[in-house]
């Protein structure tokens, strides 16, 4: 009888492969280069999956000729009743919302960059009504197509040009036109920067240094405490990578596949009390699935059911109204517990849980030590950490 590895329970599955993966093959290495030279070309975004995206949407659309009608039949009717305010004589009110901030200035209140204002937001409306509630068109689909709508209708938008932008008038008119050579003066920088980046041509201007605490990040402070284990953003790449490829993505360390120091672990290797954390409406670790941390370990567990989502739940400070948690100690090599097994032998508990995790943390430590003082005015803010490579 042939057994299938993908129903089999971690102890029953074949072992790791721990030795070191072989070479890459060349023909792998080649399809990986270009993968990555078109990542970086394109910021990351998937050309195949936009073009896919842009033909269903064009092809849905094509058999809905009434939507199309429709779209059309708005926009004219729009631009119409927006026809007399084409005549710089004309003062009426204007047609845009207030709320839009990116037409908040007066000037667009005049002639003509009310017009041109008017045009866009008719344009705008038009788009967005070929973009939304299309028959057959997926979701997914449907949310890429609409965004790559709405990048074009903003760049091309009438704030974004400077002819069409009253503030940008206003400013040359100010400055007498040098606010166009200031302009002028940034791109050339700009350009030149990126042409530096590019292979087989030689340097251009150094690139410019913004440094933190000099030019950006100006607020003053101190620097009170450090501790690199505990921050997040200096993680090593490998341990970031190897993270978030192995234990989340691939969830070894539940199957018995990921190695360490050549070796596969596993949970049931560890011989020490646990104490397990969930809350009822998780939307990233439903408790449930936490709670599956029963079958990898027959450690005593202490498993704490609390209320509240993935934060707030976490975050519970004594004296936050309306907490309320169950926790109940599986002892080492106990029988295993269904979930709702476990809601029935659980003790129920009002006000916050971080109290009952002290008094865990409390049994199980040592003797109190003194504890050390704190450093005080470590160095001047940002610090050092954001100036390192």
């Amino acid at each position: 009888m042939r057994i299938d590895d993908r129903t089999q329970p971690p102890s029953l599955a074949a072992m790791p492969e721990c030795a070191p993966q072989p070479a890459m093959p060349a023909q792998v290495w080649l399809d990986k280069q270009i993968r990555a030279s078109l990542a970086r070309a394109t910021g990351g975004l998937s050309v195949i999956s936009a073009s896919l995206a842009g033909l269903d949407w064009a092809l849905q659309l094509g058999i809905a000729p009434a939507k199309v009608v429709q779209a059309w039949q708005v926009w004219l009717q729009h631009s119409i009743e927006d026809s007399p305010r084409l005549l710089p004589t004309t003062a009426e009110p204007p047609s845009v919302d207030v709320s839009d901030q990116r037409f908040a200035d007066a000037g667009w209140q005049d002639w003509p960059y009310r017009c041109w204002r008017d045009a866009f937001m008719r344009n705008e409306a038009f788009w967005e009504s070929l973009t939304q509630d299309i028959d057959g068109l997926s979701r997914h689909h449907q949310h890429i197509v609409a965004f790559c709508a709405r990048q074009w209708l903003d760049l091309f938008a009438p704030g974004n040009v400077w002819w069409m932008n009253p503030t940008v008038a206003s400013a040359a008119s100010s400055t007498f036109g040098a606010n166009f050579l200031q302009g002028a003066h940034h791109w050339l920088q700009d350009a030149s920067e990126l042409l530096s980046e590019l292979p087989g041509l030689p340097a251009g201007r150094p690139a410019l240094e913004y440094l933190p605490g000099r030019d950006v990040a100006l607020t003053p402070g101190k620097v009170v405490f450090r501790n690199a284990n505990r921050d997040t953003t200096r993680l090593p790449y490998r341990l970031h990578s190897e993270c978030l490829h192995k234990l989340f993505l691939g969830n070894e360390l539940a199957t018995g596949k990921l190695c360490v120091g050549g070796r596969p672990i596993a949970l049931s290797d560890l011989d020490l009390p646990l104490f397990v954390a969930g809350t009822e409406h998780d939307h990233v670790s439903p408790w449930r699935s936490v709670y599956k941390l029963h079958l990898l370990t027959q450690a005593e567990l202490t498993f704490l059911l609390t209320s509240g989502g993935h934060n707030a739940g976490i975050v519970s400070e004594p004296g936050h109204p309306r907490r309320r948690y169950h926790v109940y100690t599986r002892l080492a090599a106990a029988p295993y517990l269904s979930p709702e097994q476990f809601l029935d032998m659980a003790e129920y508990r009002e006000g916050s849980w971080w109290p009952a995790w002290h008094d865990w943390l409390v049994a199980h430590s040592t003797e109190r030590c003194t504890r050390q003082a704190p450093a005080r005015d470590l160095a001047d803010a940002p610090g050092a950490y954001v100036l390192e490579p």
